[in-house]
């Protein structure tokens, strides 16, 4: 009897492992997750909106202060506290911003109303800031000229805290 339960066991692990519901991605959700109860989150699912724009792009969106970012070879970014960066105004964490695209278009990123790369469709991605208020916007463009926006929404983002900006299309 207890080798059939042994068999039986071993039998439903190699299932589950080669199942595409135990994916790595499950045990990704899983950590962050874990590690989110740690931190208190701010901030919440954020609807799309489609608009037209009569020039192709962001020239004259009033929500971006800055495009694309090239590097100051003399002047680096700050690193994350947990990456060996200073903690400015004491901080004692950096707040997270979890942003995750649910849409299947690639969408740009704006923080503070500075951009700061493109999120692929269905892709997630972390970034890491001071703590204090955080504003964010995300925008995909199209090929005939219209857009898609999230925010822009801003939130008060302390040490130990993350937001969670979700867009769907």
């Amino acid at each position: 009897m207890k080798l059939k339960l042994i068999a039986a066991m071993c039998l439903l692990n190699l299932v589950m492992a080669g199942s595409p519901l135990m994916s790595s991605s499950v045990f990704a959700q899983a950590k962050q997750t874990k590690d989110n109860k740690k931190k208190k989150q701010v901030g919440d699912t954020v609807s799309g909106t489609k608009g037209t724009s009569g020039s192709k792009g962001a020239d004259s969106d009033p929500n971006i202060k800055q495009g694309e970012m090239l590097n100051d070879a003399d002047a680096p970014m700050g690193l994350p506290t947990a990456k060996g960066g200073g903690n400015s105004k004491g901080a004692a964490y950096d707040c997270e911003v979890q942003l995750d695209n649910w849409t299947g278009w690639n969408v740009k990123i704006y923080i503070n109303g500075n951009y700061r790369g493109v999120l692929s469709g269905g892709a997630e991605s972390t970034l890491y800031y001071t703590p204090g208020q955080t504003t964010i916007y995300a925008r995909a463009d199209f090929t005939d000229g219209s857009y898609y926006t999230w925010g822009p929404k801003t939130y008060q983002c302390g040490a130990n805290q993350f937001i969670y900006f979700k867009m769907n299309p």
